[in-house]
């Protein structure tokens, strides 16, 4: 079996198909664990558990794993489904970045330390250099972050 290590560990997700849900999201994706497929998850969006199909266990077991890490660093607020809760997660982060992806082709986005969780603040002109700069001279220490960097 392949050893665990936290600080190794890479979770991503790919080949995201989504539509809408009554309760849940519905939606199906394939999870990679350091790069390789390591299971196909789906929820049908009506309040369910995820379907989880595993390449194998050893991927199962990695992924257990890590979710126990991660309950150990008080990541999860529930006790229960917290694979689920990790996939909902990782699910919400893409399609945020997915959108702003597009908001990045023709805007600047980014936020400043003291915004409130969810904002950000745009500018109406494309992503340059010399964006960078304007926002270093205007914002200092109170940025946080250009979300056109993540692209």
């Amino acid at each position: 079996m392949t050893q665990y290590y936290p600080h190794l560990f890479n979770l991503a997700i790919k080949s995201v198909k989504t539509a809408g849900g009554e309760e849940t999201p519905r939606f199906e994706l394939n999870l990679y664990i350091n790069n390789k497929k390591a299971a196909q998850v789906s929820n049908g969006g009506t309040g369910g558990s995820c379907m989880w199909r595993w390449e194998n266990k050893e991927f199962e077991e990695l992924f257990n794993q890590h979710i126990k890490y991660l309950d150990s660093q008080g990541r999860f607020e529930f006790n229960f489904e917290q694979g689920d809760n990790l996939i909902y997660e990782m699910l919400a982060t893409f399609e945020e970045n997915k959108e702003f992806k597009k908001e990045c082709k023709t805007r600047t986005l980014f936020i400043l330390k003291d915004s409130e969780p969810g904002c950000y603040y745009t500018i109406a002109t494309k992503y340059s250099p010399q964006v960078k700069h304007f926002l270093i001279d205007k914002y200092g220490d109170k940025l946080k972050e250009i979300i056109n960097q993540r692209f």
